[in-house]
């Protein structure tokens, strides 16, 4: 099954949408929180799994594996004993925002931290590719897999009429308010995607398919997004 890369403005519920469309693919959906939980519960989980000696059954355990495989592998490199390519550190470097990633480099630090963000991020996801079945939302997936043969990247958009009103809802602010906040998230994404691979996150060559929720009810959508990995699945060779 082609990989599935997500990318939404803020507010066009494309989160919902990406875990819609792994219900109907089957495959596992996996954005930031998840690796997130997945580094928190990194060291209790692989333990169980290797006590269990059988390949991993649930998507936490299947990612803890995934996330040890490249400590150990940052280890291999020569990383060892680097703080960040800890389980801990890996935590932290995975929790960062786009906002926290784009902004303009201020020290040799931010710069050292950057890279081991960025390295993180594109290690995973190569990974996550890999092995397919899955549904990844955001951190550039699209950019990272751009030459990935089977791999489907779906921008997902919405009128800004709506993407405020689900703001104002979810984050419990005034209409002024969402809209400055909807602004800040496209340009804290524009910012990342331009400093760590110069592109524009815009951009309509970077994407298979675009998706407008305020045109296409979220269930013909995702059933339409699915159909279109299954058909890619037919037809793509490596």
């Amino acid at each position: 099954m082609p990989v599935v890369t997500v990318v939404g403005q803020y507010g066009s519920e494309a989160a919902d949408l990406g875990r819609e469309v792994a219900q109907i693919l089957g495959v596992d959906y996996v954005d930031r929180e998840i690796l997130v939980a997945a580094a928190q519960k990194l060291g209790t989980s692989v333990e169980a799994v290797e006590k269990r000696d059988e390949r991993p059954t649930t998507l936490g355990e299947r990612l803890s594996g995934l996330l040890q495989a490249f400590l150990e592998k940052s280890a291999a490199a020569g990383s060892a004993g680097d703080p960040f390519l800890e389980p801990t550190g890996l935590e932290i470097l995975l929790s960062r925002s786009y906002g926290e990633m784009g902004q303009p480099l201020a020290s040799a630090e931010q710069a050292v931290d950057d890279v081991r963000c960025l390295q993180a991020c594109q290690s995973i996801i190569r990974e996550l590719a890999a092995t397919g079945r899955v549904v990844i939302m955001g951190r550039a997936s699209n950019i990272i897999l751009r030459d990935y043969p089977r791999s489907l990247h779906v921008r997902v958009v919405a009128p800004m009429a709506d993407r405020i009103r689900r703001t104002m809802s979810a984050e419990g602010l005034s209409q002024g308010a969402a809209q400055r906040l909807i602004q800040k998230r496209a340009e804290e994404r524009m910012a990342y995607y331009r400093k760590f691979y110069g592109v524009d996150v815009n951009d309509p060559d970077y994407y298979d398919m675009v998706v407008n929720l305020g045109k296409q009810p979220m269930p013909f959508a995702s059933r339409v997004i699915a159909y279109a990995a299954k058909q890619l699945e037919l037809h793509v060779t490596d």
